[in-house]
């Protein structure tokens, strides 16, 4: 598990720094979580402004805030993906397994657990949005 959570940093950072457009990956990350540029530049350690030009493409990232991106987001996917699976067995998160992550990833614990409740409540806010759009029954709507 660990190993997965090594790698998914990884990803992210090579998209980001491969990319020919860095604050473009970073935007089509963080959406595809749904942080806004608010939250997301207090956990990078960057003001908002500085996160909106870099996404825009009127500044480049730092070395050290694309590996504090990159720690975030997989720290993130690594959240959603085991709140899914908590879900599918019956389970509830485990607030301690996040924090066993977050030090894997060199995160402080404020900023764990800040992911790790950002990140579920993006993980439930999509779940249900998906379920809105089956019926109750699990059928479509008319």
């Amino acid at each position: 598990m660990i190993e997965d959570l090594r790698a998914a940093a990884a990803e992210v950072a090579g998209d980001v720094v491969l990319d020919t457009a860095p604050g473009t990956a970073m935007r089509r990350w963080r959406t595809r979580y749904g942080f806004t540029q608010t939250w997301l530049s207090e956990h990078l350690g960057v003001r908002r402004e500085s996160l909106s030009r870099i996404e825009s493409g009127h500044s480049k990232p730092t070395l050290d805030v694309v590996a504090q991106f990159a720690r975030v987001m997989a720290l993130t996917g690594s959240v959603r993906a085991y709140a899914a699976r908590m879900e599918k067995n019956g389970g509830s998160p485990n607030y301690v397994y996040f924090r066993t992550l977050g030090k894997e990833l060199d995160l402080p614990p404020d900023t764990v657990d800040a992911v790790a409740r950002e990140a579920l409540e993006s993980y439930s806010a999509k779940r249900d949005a998906l379920l809105e759009g089956l019926g109750h029954e699990g059928t479509e709507r008319p």
